[in-house]
């Protein structure tokens, strides 16, 4: 005599499905969130670089934006991993800020970077320290703008003072002689 025996082994897979679930829901935001962040990054009207955290001679570039690009004459692909000190102005690599000094705000300077004709372009750059998880610094995003016209005016006022007083001392010195003649 033979006896069946029927044995079935059921497992609860709910709690599973819904981890699932939500991380495909979480693919789908982390996805939406990545393709806002690069339509932001790359359609900025000003130039945007995004650099490693290594100081002085060693940082390097990650990123940067078409504006930056076009700004510096060159394609966005050449920045990738090029140190920043190549493209900046022999005279201003020293005006780089101690980065592990920036705190939770923004730190700003005005610099020249070089166009890839070799003449300078001077830029207001604004550092900020994009920092991980666990609070240590991650990256260094740059808001690069042109700031050339502003150079221009600068110059042009301090032109200006200069002849201002050059003619200011010239009738003070026909003055004098008006005086002594009267």
């Amino acid at each position: 005599l033979f006896r069946s025996y029927l044995l079935s082994v059921a497992r609860d897979v709910t709690e599973t499905r819904r981890i699932e679930v939500e991380r495909e829901q979480m693919t789908a935001a982390l996805a939406v969130s990545e393709a806002s962040f690069r339509e932001a990054f790359d359609g900025a009207p000003i130039g945007i670089a995004l650099t490693d955290v290594a100081d002085g001679p060693q940082e390097r570039f990650v990123r940067v934006n078409q504006a930056l690009a076009g700004l510096l004459g060159r394609d966005a692909e050449d920045f990738v991993g090029v140190p920043v000190v190549e493209i900046t102005h022999p005279d201003d690599v020293g005006l780089q800020p101690d980065l592990s000094a920036i705190g939770i705000g923004a730190t700003r300077l005005r610099k020249r970077f070089l166009h890839a004709s070799g003449r300078p372009i001077w830029v207001e750059v604004t550092y900020a320290v994009v920092r991980g998880r666990d609070g240590a610094p991650s990256h260094i995003i740059k808001h690069m703008q042109d700031i050339r016209a502003i150079k221009e005016s600068e110059r042009a006022l301090l032109e200006a003072l200069e002849q201002q007083r050059a003619a200011t001392a010239g009738l003070r010195e026909l003055d004098k002689m008006r005086r002594e003649v009267v």
